[in-house]
């Protein structure tokens, strides 16, 4: 970040009738251009505010609040917990559902008891269901849920589970009966869980590594770990200009105007009182469409964020026949960022070529090892799954403990499979894959594998997909696994693989063996 008074902004009380131009511009983004607040390409990071917590404001993606001095009464405290309790979504606006995300809420020792009453408050009367222990019935709660979020009687309900052989008649769970609730009913279980909320004082849970299993692990979780760049091929700027000019062409109908609009109105008098009235007659309406940039300053600001030559983007506005002037707005920017960062992520592979190259030596510290590169004996449970059940693992499970985030990733950890050497969760965070367009894609598994009679050894890289197959993915998730396969094509005994949930994980290691 070059500009470091650029990721912050701040007003108070008397800031809102400033005139400061600077100052008004970040009013008018922190309270009224949520668009810009959650452009992902925004480098704001820090708002700092006497009453913007108070008054309404909507932020979905806020996961720190920070204040400098107790609230006093107990509601206004609940009304600035509240502002950071929204569900997050991503630049398009669209919930996130496959992250875990957390509100940290900091203050002084004043208010030390209202934290402990809402922590416990929240955890005891959060009414959530948990997914993680495993209930003896169906309760009345549950079927309460059921029937609520997936429009059913309870007759028709228990109609289905003894159907199914789910329950007993007393509402006993049978065998395998609450696989089949989580599966068929998966919303009754959102919400937040007992024990979710905790103070920051308290211990985190940690899983054990099984360190002895490392060695076997290291030469694939090293070259995970390597610092790469991902790089556009193109032949030569003309290649780049002719696909940045199709994505104009195809954008045409996306761009926002800014205008001024005449409306007449008469005045008449009735009943001795002046009363205004707008003619319905579209004909009395006038628009005029007015630029508030000029179209040098949009060209070098849209230079800027795309890292694009200027020359470049002129011609190809020039080529693709777009009248630019009815745009020169912040808007346009952003749509044009958000955009292109996505047609560029689509059209990788297909349209021009991309390569991924090292950039660095240094690996160490990983999720897994310290500065020194020495195996850790223990990490952050939430970092392999926030799900935790007391199942016994597999043998070559690198962890001792079963944390995961799916069904079917519980189900790869407890899986033995003789041609498994070690395998492991791979820690949030910790290897992300550059995909074009400025985004990054996350596998979920490492498996070391033996095969031709245990000589050789195969290095196997799983992502896993809670869906039946392929045609349920998004698309910039299909997008972002075609990455993936680009990443690993080439690299040393390096297989890559998506698993959905209709494929066990033994079955996917079977065909990497046999066709090895």
């Amino acid at each position: 970040m070059l500009d470091l008074s650029i990721t912050h902004a701040g007003y108070f009380s008397k800031d809102n009738t400033e005139k400061d131009e600077a100052i008004e511009k970040e009013i008018n983004e922190i309270l009224h251009d949520k668009q810009a607040m959650l452009d992902l390409e925004n480098p704001r990071r820090f708002i700092f505010s006497k009453w913007t917590l108070r008054e309404g404001w909507d932020n979905p993606n806020v996961f720190q609040i920070c204040k400098l001095r107790s609230s006093g009464s107990e509601i206004s405290k609940l009304q600035e917990v509240g502002r950071g309790l929204r569900l997050p979504v991503n630049e398009y606006g669209n919930r996130v559902k496959d992250e875990q995300f957390y509100l940290n809420y900091f203050v002084d020792f004043t208010e030390s008891d209202f934290v402990d009453k809402l922590v416990n408050e929240i955890n005891q009367k959060s009414g959530a269901i948990s997914i993680e222990v495993i209930p003896d019935k169906l309760s009345e709660i549950m079927i309460k849920k059921i029937c609520e979020l997936y429009e059913t009687t309870v007759d028709e309900l228990l109609e289905v589970l003894d159907s199914n052989n789910v329950v007993t008649r007393t509402n006993s769970f049978k065998a395998g009966g609450f696989d089949f609730i989580k599966q068929n009913y998966p919303r009754i279980f959102e919400g937040v869980n007992s024990n979710k909320v905790r103070k920051a004082t308290d211990p985190k849970k940690k899983v054990v590594v099984r360190t002895e299993k490392y060695q076997e692990l290291k030469d694939l979780w090293e070259k995970l770990n390597e610092k790469v760049i991902l790089e556009y091929k193109f032949d030569n700027e003309a290649g780049f200009q002719t696909l940045f000019t199709e994505f104009l062409n195809a954008q045409k109908n996306n761009f926002t105007s800014d205008g001024i609009n005449e409306r007449i109105s008469k005045i008449e008098i009735k009943d001795n009182r002046a009363v205004a009235n707008e003619p319905e007659s579209v004909h009395n309406r006038k628009t005029s469409n007015i630029s508030i940039m000029k179209y040098s300053d949009f060209l070098k600001e849209l230079s800027k964020i795309l890292n694009i030559n200027i020359k470049t983007l002129h011609q190809s506005i020039i080529d693709a026949g777009t009248d630019i002037n009815k745009y020169l707005n912040q808007t346009t920017l952003r749509v044009v960022k958000q955009n292109f960062d996505h047609y560029l992520m689509a059209n990788a592979i297909d349209k021009f070529s991309i390569e991924y190259k090292n950039v660095s030596n240094n690996i160490h510290p990983t999720k897994l090892t310290d500065e020194k590169g020495n195996v850790l004996k223990e990490i952050s449970a939430s970092d392999v799954g926030i799900l935790f059940s007391d199942e016994s693992v597999a043998n070559s499970y690198l962890f001792e403990e079963l944390y995961y985030d799916s069904d079917l990733e519980k189900t790869n950890i407890k899986s033995d499979i003789k041609e498994v050497i070690v395998f492991t969760k791979i820690p949030k965070n910790s290897i992300k894959i550059p995909v074009a367009g400025g985004k990054s894609y996350s596998p979920d598994f490492a498996y070391v594998l033996k095969f031709k009679d245990g000589e050789q050894k195969l290095n196997f890289i799983v992502e896993t997909k809670d869906v039946n197959s392929k045609d349920g993915l998004r698309e910039d998730e299909k997008f972002k696994i075609k990455h993936a396969e680009k990443f690993f094509d080439g690299k040393v005994k390096i297989e890559f693989e998506t698993q959905f949930s209709n494929k066990k994980i033994v079955d996917l290691i079977k065909e990497i063996s046999v066709n090895k």
